[in-house]
C-alpha cells in the first residue's frame, strides 16, 4: 500500500504526494492556497512539535506522520492510502 499526502491549491486543482517523499510533501503543502495554509497553519504545528522545517526531514517515520496528521483538513489536505 501506498500513501499519498493530497492537497488543493487556490485554483482548486488537486496536488499528490508520495508521503515518505518528505521533501515533495513539504513543498506540496507550501503550496496550498498559494503558501496561505503554511504561513497559517504549518508553522503552528512546527511550534506545536517543537521542529524545525529542516528537523522535519530527518524526524522518525512516526513524528513525520503525526506532523503531517495535525496538517490535515478536510478539502485541503489529506493522507489516502491506495493499493
Amino acid at each position: 500500500m501506498t500513501k499519498l499526502c493530497i492537497g488543493m491549491d487556490s485554483d482548486g486543482h488537486f496536488m499528490a504526494a508520495k508521503l515518505d517523499n518528505r521533501p515533495k510533501v513539504i513543498e506540496l503543502l507550501k503550496e496550498v492556497y498559494d503558501g496561505d495554509y503554511w504561513e497559517n497553519t504549518g508553522k503552528d504545528v512546527l511550534q506545536e512539535f517543537d521542529i524545525t522545517e529542516e528537523e522535519l526531514l530527518t524526524t522518525d517515520d512516526n513524528e513525520w506522520t503525526d506532523f503531517v496528521r495535525h496538517m490535515e483538513q478536510r478539502g485541503t489536505v489529506e493522507i489516502v492510502t491506495i493499493d
